[in-house]
């Protein structure tokens, strides 16, 4: 993403798909940085330890597991509850996770959105 949408700034993402019992699954996100640091210095020669902020997210799983014929039964993004949208990876079937389809859906299920809410007006 172009940094002008970041107020110049920019957004790194560190991904790290660990072995249930890895000792870093048991680290705060400030102890990962100091981990992971010197590392993306080495990527990029102008990184620099400036950060705005910092989160840390972990999942048991890293992606859905599904199973035969479950392409009939993936659900629409306009659910039946009135004003409820769903889009998320268990979607994007028969793709693997991966943070291009889940912008890709977020921006279709926001053309459903701003369509259905345009329509009542």
């Amino acid at each position: 993403m172009d940094p002008r949408h970041y107020n110049g700034e920019h957004i790194v993402y560190v991904g790290n798909y660990l072995s249930p019992n890895h000792p870093y699954l048991l680290m705060s996100a400030q102890e990962l940085l100091k981990v992971f640091d010197q590392q993306l210095s080495k990527i990029n020669k102008n990184y620099k330890r400036d950060l705005i902020d910092l989160h840390l997210f972990s999942l048991p799983g890293a992606q859905p597991i599904v199973d035969r014929g479950y392409a009939d039964r993936i659900p629409k993004m306009r659910t039946p509850i009135k004003n409820i949208y769903i889009a998320n990876m268990e979607m994007v079937y028969p793709w693997d996770r991966g943070t291009n389809y889940a912008i890709e859906y977020g921006e279709k299920v926001a053309e459903i959105i701003a369509r259905d809410f345009s329509e009542k007006q």
